[in-house]
């Protein structure tokens, strides 16, 4: 397969899993997060940690070996199921949270012609990750979700990107 072919393919499957490089940028708009998007982050948090705390009896913290099976928990007692498109929101904020003390993301506010998202940056990058929207999309599709293996997909997609570009 030729390297144009693979790089084709590579930004097909990281566009399909949410992901976007330079090439995706045309026309849009990475800004900072301003106060009303770190209030909704941070009640987002105090969502999921409220749930977490109340039916599995810890909180979360943002390392990955910690915060995953409490959210494959959460999904697998059902306590957030796919008709609840908001707390599966809430927990790909915290899927946001792994990636920035993991890997050192920030996060940003992209705006596109379709809208304004939250999304994680590689450092000061074009590299960017959606998680927020990643859970929900997933249930909602009926695709059974298994949170450390997206999570874990996504990690190792970045650092073929990182990779890839360097």
């Amino acid at each position: 397969m030729s390297i144009l072919n693979r790089h084709f393919l590579l930004m097909l499957c990281l566009s399909a899993m949410g992901f976007l490089s330079a090439p995706s940028f045309a026309g849009a708009d990475i800004q900072p997060l301003n106060s009303k998007d770190k209030q909704w982050i941070n009640a987002q948090k105090s969502v999921i940690n409220g749930l977490s705390k109340q039916h599995l009896g810890k909180t979360l913290n943002g390392a990955r070996s910690h915060d995953l099976p409490l959210l494959q928990a959460l999904l697998d007692k059902k306590v957030v199921t796919k008709k609840q498109p908001k707390q599966l929101k809430a927990m790909g904020v915290m899927l946001g949270e792994i990636y920035a003390k993991e890997m050192g993301m920030d996060w940003v506010a992209y705006k596109d012609a379709k809208g304004r998202s939250l999304a994680m940056r590689w450092m000061d990058s074009s590299k960017l990750i959606f998680p927020v929207t990643k859970l929900s999309r997933m249930a909602q599709a009926g695709m059974k979700v298994d949170v450390s293996k997206v999570c874990n997909n996504d990690i190792k997609s970045l650092y073929v990107i990182i990779k890839e570009t360097n």
